[in-house]
């Protein structure tokens, strides 16, 4: 489970130097946005899943079960992602980082069938939070802008880098068996570095003057909050 990295490491370095407008400094929709749904935000981290996971107390069987469904949702993610970039001007900014969201995907996706032998979303039966996270994108992809499955997307990958660092930084953790999952989701010091990425493709948007409607990026990057808290909150479980 590490889909908060979103892009590839290397992928992310080279890509940022090509982007041409940093984050602004009187304004960046994903601060505004995460510092809006910081409730949910604790809520999540304090949900059993997250917390075994500090403590390394988790049962292995849940920590699988969630894998495998989280196999599902990204599988499902990225058909969302492909379908918005068909929707993207060509060879814009949006829909280039969208191919490369897309790709980071699609190599990830690969090691659900390496690791847990699962080769496509079919092959899993979702529980009710799982497929509910999956539908709020796809009905982005479907029937919205498509800078709007930005906001959509970037929950996860702010929020697991702020969460495992949150329990890096703890001096009481233990997550034993876990320490895998802390290194590999915490980002730079919990910053999710494609969440980043992805705020600056929607600040240069703006800086563009196209067509950005901040309340309907904000209800639906909340959406986007509550299903992650559902899907962990959950454990698997429904």
């Amino acid at each position: 489970m590490f889909r908060s990295i979103g892009l590839r490491s290397e992928t992310e370095s080279a890509y940022y130097a090509q982007l041409s407008v940093s984050v602004s400094e009187e304004y960046s929709f994903l601060k505004k946005a995460f510092e809006a749904n910081m409730d949910i935000a604790n809520s999540t981290y304090n949900t059993a899943f997250i917390q075994g996971i500090r403590d390394g107390s988790l049962s292995p069987e849940t920590y699988g079960s969630v894998s495998v469904l989280d196999a599902y949702y990204c599988y499902e993610a990225a058909k969302s992602i492909w379908h918005t970039c068909g929707r993207a001007d060509e060879n814009s900014e949006l829909q280039v980082t969208l191919k490369k969201f897309y790709n980071s995907y699609a190599q990830y996706n690969g090691t659900f069938y390496s690791i847990w032998h699962v080769p496509a979303a079919q092959n899993v039966v979702p529980t009710n939070a799982f497929e509910i996270y999956a539908k709020h994108e796809r009905e982005v992809a479907e029937n919205e802008l498509p800078i709007y499955l930005l906001p959509a997307l970037m929950p996860c990958y702010k929020l697991w880098a702020w969460m495992a660092y949150k329990i890096y930084q703890d001096p009481k953790k233990t997550p034993g068996v876990y320490e895998f999952w802390v290194e590999g989701n915490m980002g730079h010091e919990g910053e999710s570095g494609s969440a980043t990425l992805a705020d600056r493709v929607i600040s240069k948007w703006i800086k563009d003057g196209k067509e950005f409607d901040e309340h309907k990026a904000l209800t639906i990057f909340r959406k986007s909050m509550k299903c992650e808290y559902a899907v962990f909150s959950s454990q698997g479980n429904y």
